[in-house]
């Protein structure tokens, strides 16, 4: 049997797995299939068509997300991790930072492009170490 929270949306044909339990304000998309036993946490959105396996846990405990939109890909990060998503290509920040001039020139990027996300990745860093800095449901 599975758990739902108050004013959770589940969509059109989503399939829901035994004992999966899904948090309060949560979304889960059209077609998408949650798994047994699988958790989704507080205000969590699992998008259309999407699949959660078995036993797999999605959190509800990011308390802010980075999205930019940089001249090729966007890059987006969701506090309190410090996993970096550039394009398909997700890495530490730390990773980043010393992997992403390889990553553009493989990926086509112009020097220009390379130097831009080179820019933007110090940028993400300093808010990842700022978000990590703030107490519990405070501000920095």
């Amino acid at each position: 049997r599975a758990t739902i929270g108050d004013r959770a949306w589940i969509g059109d044909h989503a399939s829901i797995g035994d004992r999966a339990t899904i948090g309060d304000r949560a979304w889960i998309g059209d077609h998408a299939s949650i798994g047994d036993d699988a958790s989704i946490g507080y205000h969590a959105s699992i998008g259309y068509r999407a699949s959660i396996g078995d036993g797999a846990t999605i959190g509800d405990d990011v308390t802010a997300v980075l999205c930019i939109q940089a001249s090729a890909h966007q890059i987006t990060v969701c506090s309190p991790s410090d996993s970096v998503q550039i394009g398909c290509y997700r890495k530490p920040i730390d990773q980043w930072l010393t992997e992403y001039a390889e990553v553009g020139a493989a990926n086509d990027y112009t020097p220009a492009q390379v130097m831009e996300y080179g820019i933007l990745l110090q940028a993400v860093k300093a808010w990842i170490t700022a978000q990590a800095a703030k107490p519990e449901g405070g501000v920095a």
